[in-house]
Order: C-alpha cells, then sequence, then structure tokens
C-alpha cells in the first residue's frame, strides 16, 4: 500500500492556521529525553509579534507558545498582552510558581499544555498548580512523561487525574513514553489502551482513490507509510513554525532540518509569507513526523 492523499481530519476547522513559536530554548530542566533544549541569549520579541499579528488578520490563527521552556523567556508577558491571535496555547513544565500561574490564566482564550517530568518535580507541588489551574476553567491538557525510574510515581499521578478527567470536562489527560525506554509487555499493554481515544484519527487514501481507510498517525509512523517526499503539502498554507531567531518554517519538519524560507527581519518576509501561503510547498521530508495532519497530496 502507498498513501496518495491526506485529508483534513474531519473535527478540524479548516480555516484555522496552526502557527508554532519557539519563544526560547532554554529550559528550566535538562531532561535527558528532550532534544530541544540548549541555552541560548533571549532574542527580542518585537519583529517576531508584528510578523504574528499580521499574518492574524488575514488567518484565523491559532498559536502554541513552546520551547525549551517558553514562559522563561523575560518577555513573556508582552508576548501575551501584545499577541492578537483566535487563540492561545502554551507548553510548560509547570515549574514557575502559583501566583505567575495565575496571572497567565487571566488572559483570554488560553490553552495551557503542561507536561509532567517526575525526575525535577514535587508531585504534590505540581499536583497543586494543576488543580488550581482546573479551577480557573481554562482548558488544561496534562502530558504524563512515562519515566520507567519514576514508573510507580508516575501511574499514580495519572491515576489520580484520570478519576477528575469526568468531573472537569477542561481537564484532557495523556500519556507519553519515553522513546529510549524498552516497556515490559504488560505496560506495553496497558499503554496502548491508553491512546485508544487519545489520538486525532486522521484520513487517507489508499492505491485507488476511491476506498478511503481510517487510521491513527502512529500507524503512519510505524509502518513507514510516512514518506511524503515530493507531495504537494499545505504546510506553509496552514501551518508556520517559528524559531527563536525569528526564522520561518512551513512546517516543524523544516525547522528541523533548518529548511527556513525568510525571518522576521528580512525586509521582504510579507512577501515571502504571502507566496508560501497561498502555494504550500512542494515536500522535501523523507520521513515526514509531523505533516501527518496537514493535508497532502501525490503529484506524481
Amino acid at each position: 500500500m502507498y498513501i496518495r492523499e491526506i485529508k483534513l481530519p474531519q473535527h478540524k476547522d479548516p480555516e484555522q492556521f496552526n502557527c508554532l513559536w519557539e519563544v526560547t530554548t532554554n529550559c528550566s530542566y535538562r531532561c535527558r529525553y528532550c532534544a530541544a533544549v540548549k541555552e541560548e541569549k533571549f532574542q527580542e520579541v518585537d519583529s517576531i509579534i508584528e510578523a504574528i499579528n499580521y499574518i492574524a488578520t488575514k488567518k484565523k490563527m491559532h498559536l502554541t507558545l513552546f520551547g525549551g521552556e517558553a514562559v522563561m523567556h523575560p518577555d513573556f508577558f508582552q508576548i501575551l498582552d501584545e499577541l492578537k491571535v483566535s487563540s492561545l496555547q502554551v507548553h510548560t513544565n509547570l515549574s514557575k510558581s502559583k501566583s505567575f500561574w495565575d496571572k497567565v490564566a487571566r488572559t483570554p482564550n488560553i490553552e495551557i499544555i503542561i507536561s509532567y517530568h517526575p525526575c525535577h518535580v514535587d508531585r504534590d507541588e505540581f499536583t497543586e498548580k494543576v488543580l488550581a489551574l482546573i479551577k480557573t476553567g481554562i482548558i488544561i491538557k496534562l502530558i504524563v512523561m512515562l519515566d520507567l525510574n519514576y514508573r510507580e510515581e508516575c501511574l499514580d499521578l495519572f491515576n489520580f487525574f484520570e478519576k477528575l478527567e469526568s468531573k472537569h470536562p477542561n481537564l484532557k489527560l495523556s500519556i507519553s513514553k519515553i522513546f529510549e525506554q524498552t516497556l515490559d509487555s504488560k505496560d506495553i499493554e496497558w499503554y496502548l489502551e491508553q491512546q485508544v481515544g487519545r489520538e486525532d484519527i486522521i484520513v487517507f487514501h489508499g492505491v485507488d482513490s476511491i476506498t478511503k481507510k481510517y487510521t491513527q498517525e502512529s500507524y503512519l509512523v510505524n509502518n513507514n507509510l510516512n514518506n511524503f517526499r515530493l507531495f504537494k503539502c499545505d504546510a506553509g498554507m496552514r501551518t508556520l513554525v517559528i524559531s527563536s531567531e525569528g526564522k520561518f518554517f512551513a512546517c516543524s519538519d523544516y525547522r528541523s532540518h533548518n529548511i527556513s524560507f525568510t525571518n522576521s527581519k528580512d525586509t521582504g518576509w510579507k512577501e515571502k509569507l504571502e507566496f508560501i501561503s497561498e502555494k504550500g510547498v512542494l515536500c522535501r521530508i523523507d520521513k515526514c513526523l509531523c505533516g501527518c495532519n496537514i493535508p497532502k497530496k501525490r503529484i506524481i
């Protein structure tokens, strides 16, 4: 089987433009399993905010603030105050104080995605912060990193918040395996059970264009079906990734391969953004790890 086309998931808003801003690669933690963190000088944000707000005048933008640890940036509250986007997500390890998060939670249309790293945190303090944020009513997505060195602690925390999901519809819980670790058969069975209903379902076409097959993104990756080189892709039309230095990428795979098309200090950035937002890209990636939720079509 080979894939002819990836379509937009039916539950996705066809008008939504997803932008990810890697605010800083600095982080308060040094997790052994994270490759995204590196020390850097904090970058100025004015030109990037200007670019994002310009795009948001033309697109229904959903913006994700990522890192590193995005909230470490000294201008983080300037970022929150000056952005003019439809909706906003912040990824965090929740290492900042409870009063800090009380202030963040007052930002309109904000969601907070929290990752739990047991090797770095006090579980009781972490739990208290999460519960306080749940009470604000904003959407909280909690990802428990299943570190086998802290297996029981991870499972206890997951089970605690799983009991709260039905009572708090603004809480969304998931668990993520650390790639360098191997689960035993019992843990694998339990882990896979937790993924059911917690991962986006996407649609793709098989060999013929009539039969539609439904699958999860992980199925494509695990079965080496995610080779979209020379596919016409909507990356750039529906997605944008911005590095801390202000470089613009069509998608996160282009970011990992450092294939940028402009930056926020380039005098011609508006024209280049306009072009890619109308044309999309011809994929140059052999093994796409981010694009399974971005519409694309085989053209050869």
